[in-house]
C-alpha cells in the first residue's frame, strides 16, 4: 500500500514537472520566442513587450528569433504562420480577433487569424503564466508584478473569442503614449488619429473614420448655401465650422451628395493615413441646432403614410421629429453609400436629440450607437426601473428598432463599482442578432495630468479597478463581474489584498444596496458620488481604517503607492467637505478644558483655513488657525489653535455688561434653519454669545484660553442642550468659523474655513 501511494505521488510530480514548459530557470534564458520570418507590426510588437516583462520579472533576456533553434528547449511561435495544425481552431477565430495558445511538446503556440489577435494571445500567456496585472497605465507605477528567477509556462491549452468585434476607450486626449500602451495590452483595438494610437500605424488595429452629419458637404458652402441649417433669429444659414454643422435635410437630392461627400472624405481619409477605413461613425456633434426653414419644420410624411408634426423646431423641445427626420435623410442616402462603399458599414451616434428613438425604422445595414449622455444615472442598469425617464424608455425603444445596437457611453472614474451597470447594460445589447459587430466605446481619461471631465489620473486613483474590469468586459460580458474584481484587487494589491477586498465589499454593498439611489454620471464630481457611497452611508470611518490598514500591509511599492494615492484622494474628498466632525468622547468628560489632556489627540482636525477673498483661488493663510470637536453626552467641546504673530491685546472691560471682543478675535457660527447663533471670544477670554444677534441670549457656556509660543488657544464648552444635537443621530445645523487677526500697525485680516466670507457658505456637522 505504501509503495503504491509513492509511485502515485511521483507520476504526479512527474506529470507536474512535465506540464511545465520553461522559458527561464535561475535567471538564465533557457526557452525562445520565434517570430516568422515576415512577422506583421503587431507579432513584433507584442513578443518584445512580453519578453520585455519577463526580464523585468525573472532579470533574464529571452531570445526572440525568426528561426527556431536546433537546442531541446522550451519555443514560443508566435502567430498565424504557425497555426495550420490547429484547423478547428483557426476555424473558430476566423472574422473575429480572438486567440488561442497551444501546446504540442515544448512547443507552445500563439496565434489568432489576424495579428492583433495574436497580441492579444501573447499578452494573455504572460498574464496567465505570472502574477503580472497591467493594474492602471501609470508609467511610473501602474503595472505590479513579483520578482522570480524562474518563468514557467503552465497555462498553455486555451481559446478566448470576444462578444464585440469593435472595442474602444477613448478620447484619451491628448495623446499619452502609457495610456495607449494600457489600452492595447487589454484588448482595445480600435485606432482613432487625434490620440493615443496615433503612432501604432501598424499594428492591426481597426481603422474608422468619424465625422460630423454637415461635414460631408462641406466644401459646398459657397456654391450651395441652401444645403445648410437654416436659422430665422439671425437670418442666417448655420455652415460647418469647427468640424461641426447642420444640414438643410429637406433639400431635394441631397442624401445622395452627402452620400457621395462622405465617400470622399472616407477615401481621402485612406490616402493620408495607408490604411483601409473600415467603419464610419457619424454624429451630430455638441450640436442641438437643426435647420428652421419652412420645409424642415413641416410635417413629416412617414413610409406608412401617417404624419408627424413638429412641436416645436427647438430639438431639445421635440427630439422625436428630429431624430425621425435624420434617420430618414439617412436611409436615403443608404441607398447611395451602398453602392459607393457596400463594404464599409456605417454606425450613426444616437445622441442628444438624436437618442430618441425614430417613428420610422433604421436602415437593416445601419448600426446604432446609444448614447445616454447627459441625464442618465449610471448607478442603474438602463433597464432598471430606477433609471430615470426618458433613458430606460429610450434603450428598451432601440433594442426593439436594429440588430446592431452598440453604445457611446461615459466611463469616467469614480469610486463607485460602476461595471455591474456595464455588463447589464451590455448583456441586454448581446439579445440583438447582430451584436457582435456594434461599436462599443467609452469615454475615459488619460492616466496622465488632471485635465478632462475624469479628472485624469486623480480619477484613475479612486476608479482604476473599474476601468480594468471595463476592459473585460468589452471583450466578454457574460463574466462574473464579482469575480473580474476580486481577481483584480488579488493581483494589484497582493499582501494587502484582504483589507482591499473588505473595502471592495463595504463599497460594493453600499453601492447595490436598494435604498442608495446617489446619483452618477460623466458630469456627476467624483467627490459627490464618493459622498454618496460612502460618507452617507456611515462607512467612511471603516473606508479609512481598511485603506489605512491597506497600505501598511503591502509589500509592493506600486502596490501601496495605488493604495496611498487613493487614501490621500478620499481624505481630500472629506476635507473639502469642511465636515465638522464632533468625536464621542466620553472620557473628555472632566478634562476638556485641560489643553494638555491626552483626549484631544482624538478628535479629527480641521485646518483648512485661508485668508478670505471674493476674487477667485483663496490664497493661502499666512498663519495656522486649527479645529477639534468633541462631545461626551453632555457638552460641546470645540478647540482652538491659534498661531500667527502674537495677538493684539485689548484687555478686559471693567464692565460686567457681554461686549464684542476687540483685537485678535474669533466668531464660532451655528445656523439652524432661521436661526444664528454666534460665538465670539479674544485672547484675553472676552466672551460673546448671541442668538439672531440678541446679546440678551445666554447659553452658559465656558471658555478657557492660553498663550502659546506660537499664537494662542482657546476651549470652548456649549452645552449640547442649547442646539438639536444627539449622538450619532443627524443634525441640519451647520456651522462656520472665522477670524480676525489684528496686528499693531497694520491692517486687520480675516481667515475663515476654506476662505469664504461669512453668510457665504455654512458646513455640515456630524455627531458621533
Amino acid at each position: 500500500m505504501c509503495n503504491n501511494k509513492f509511485v502515485f505521488v511521483v507520476c504526479c510530480l512527474a506529470a507536474v514537472t512535465a506540464s511545465a514548459s520553461p522559458l527561464v530557470k535561475d535567471g538564465k534564458p533557457i526557452g525562445e520566442f520565434v517570430l516568422p520570418a515576415e512577422a506583421t507590426g503587431a507579432e513584433s510588437f507584442a513578443a518584445n513587450d512580453v519578453c520585455g516583462w519577463i526580464q523585468k520579472i525573472t532579470g533574464a533576456e529571452v531570445p526572440i528569433v525568426s528561426k527556431p533553434s536546433e537546442q531541446a528547449n522550451t519555443k514560443v511561435f508566435v502567430g498565424t504562420a504557425f497555426a495550420n495544425v490547429f484547423p478547428d481552431d483557426l476555424k473558430r477565430l476566423q472574422g473575429n480577433d480572438g486567440f488561442a495558445v497551444r501546446r504540442r511538446g515544448d512547443n507552445v503556440y500563439v496565434f489568432g487569424s489576424r495579428p492583433r489577435g495574436t497580441l492579444y494571445g501573447l499578452y494573455a500567456l504572460l498574464e496567465k503564466n505570472s502574477d503580472l496585472i497591467f493594474a492602471r497605465p501609470h508609467a511610473d507605477f501602474g503595472t505590479v508584478h513579483g520578482q522570480s528567477p524562474d518563468f514557467e509556462l503552465t497555462e498553455t491549452d486555451f481559446i478566448d473569442i470576444p462578444v464585440f468585434l469593435n472595442r474602444r476607450f477613448g478620447p484619451n486626449w491628448p495623446k499619452h503614449r502609457p495610456t495607449g500602451e494600457w489600452l492595447l495590452r487589454n484588448r482595445d483595438n480600435t485606432r482613432d488619429v487625434r490620440a493615443n494610437y496615433d503612432g501604432f500605424m501598424k499594428l492591426d488595429l481597426i481603422e474608422p473614420y468619424g465625422t460630423n452629419f454637415a461635414v460631408p458637404i462641406a466644401s459646398h458652402q459657397d456654391e450651395h448655401p441652401e444645403y445648410f441649417g437654416y436659422d430665422p433669429i439671425k437670418k442666417s444659414r448655420r455652415f460647418v465650422k469647427h468640424g461641426e454643422g447642420t444640414m438643410c435635410l429637406s433639400v431635394p437630392g441631397l442624401p445622395a451628395i452627402w452620400a457621395q461627400g462622405l465617400a470622399d472624405d472616407v477615401a481621402r481619409h485612406e490616402a493620408r493615413f495607408g490604411r483601409k477605413v473600415e467603419h464610419v461613425r457619424l454624429g451630430p456633434g455638441d450640436n442641438w441646432f437643426c435647420c428652421q426653414c419652412e420645409e424642415c419644420v413641416a410635417p413629416l410624411t412617414l413610409p406608412d403614410g401617417t404624419q408627424l408634426q413638429c412641436k416645436d423646431p427647438d430639438s431639445i423641445k421635440d427630439p422625436l421629429f428630429r431624430s425621425t427626420q435624420i434617420m430618414m435623410f439617412i436611409n436615403e442616402a443608404m441607398e447611395t453609400w451602398q453602392t459607393l462603399r457596400p463594404q464599409t458599414p456605417i454606425h450613426v451616434l444616437a445622441y442628444i436629440h438624436f437618442a430618441e428613438p425614430p417613428r420610422v425604422a433604421p436602415h437593416p445595414d445601419l448600426g446604432i450607437w446609444f448614447a445616454p449622455y447627459p441625464t442618465s444615472n449610471l448607478h442603474f442598469p438602463l433597464l432598471d426601473p430606477r433609471q430615470p425617464e426618458p433613458w430606460r424608455s429610450r434603450f428598451a425603444k432601440w433594442l426593439t428598432m436594429t440588430d446592431r445596437l452598440g453604445f457611446y457611453e461615459y466611463y469616467e472614474a469614480k469610486p463607485s463599482p460602476q461595471a455591474f451597470y456595464a455588463a447589464a447594460n451590455l448583456r441586454a445589447v448581446m439579445q440583438r442578432p447582430d451584436h457582435s459587430n456594434a461599436l462599443i466605446y467609452a469615454e475615459t481619461s488619460n492616466d496622465f495630468g488632471t485635465d478632462g471631465i475624469g479628472n485624469g489620473e486623480f480619477g484613475w486613483d479612486v476608479g482604476q479597478m473599474n476601468l480594468w474590469v471595463h476592459t473585460r468586459l468589452f471583450w466578454d460580458p457574460t463574466q462574473d463581474v464579482d469575480a473580474l474584481y476580486r481577481y483584480y484587487i488579488k493581483r494589484t494589491y497582493r499582501e494587502a489584498a484582504p483589507q482591499m477586498l473588505a473595502y471592495y465589499d463595504l463599497i460594493k454593498t453600499s453601492w447595490l444596496s436598494p435604498d442608495n439611489d446617489t446619483f452618477s454620471s460623466c458630469h456627476a464630481s467624483i467627490a459627490g458620488v464618493y459622498k454618496g457611497l460612502i460618507v452617507e452611508r456611515g462607512l467612511e470611518k471603516e473606508c479609512m481604517r481598511l485603506l489605512t490598514e491597506a497600505e501598511a500591509a503591502a509589500k509592493h511599492p506600486h502596490s501601496k503607492t495605488m493604495i496611498r494615492r487613493m487614501r490621500e484622494q478620499y481624505e481630500g474628498f472629506s476635507k473639502d467637505m469642511a465636515r465638522l466632525m464632533v468625536a464621542h468622547i466620553q472620557e473628555i468628560r472632566g478634562e476638556a478644558d485641560d489643553f494638555d489632556s491626552l483626549q484631544w489627540e482624538k478628535p479629527m482636525v480641521n485646518d483648512d483655513f485661508q485668508l478670505v477673498t471674493r476674487e477667485g483661488e483663496e490664497p493661502p493663510a499666512f498663519s495656522s488657525t486649527k479645529l477639534q470637536a468633541a462631545h461626551d453626552g453632555e457638552s460641546l467641546h470645540l478647540r482652538f489653535r491659534l498661531e500667527g504673530p502674537p495677538a493684539e491685546r485689548a484687555g478686559r472691560s471693567a464692565s460686567h455688561t457681554e461686549r464684542w471682543p476687540q483685537g485678535d478675535h474669533v466668531e464660532f457660527w451655528l445656523v439652524e434653519g432661521r436661526t444664528r447663533y454666534v460665538f465670539a471670544f479674544n485672547a484675553d477670554g472676552v466672551q460673546y454669545d448671541a442668538k439672531n444677534l440678541d446679546r440678551s441670549w445666554d447659553s452658559n457656556w465656558d471658555l478657557n484660553v492660553r498663550s502659546t509660543s506660537t499664537g494662542w488657544e482657546a476651549i470652548a464648552s456649549i452645552p449640547l442642550s442649547t442646539f438639536s444635537f444627539a449622538a450619532g443621530q443627524p443634525t441640519n445645523v451647520r456651522w462656520f468659523c472665522t477670524r480676525e487677526i489684528h496686528q499693531e500697525g497694520q491692517p486687520s485680516k480675516e481667515v475663515s474655513c476654506q476662505g469664504k466670507p461669512l453668510y457665504y457658505r455654512n458646513f455640515p456637522i456630524v455627531i458621533e
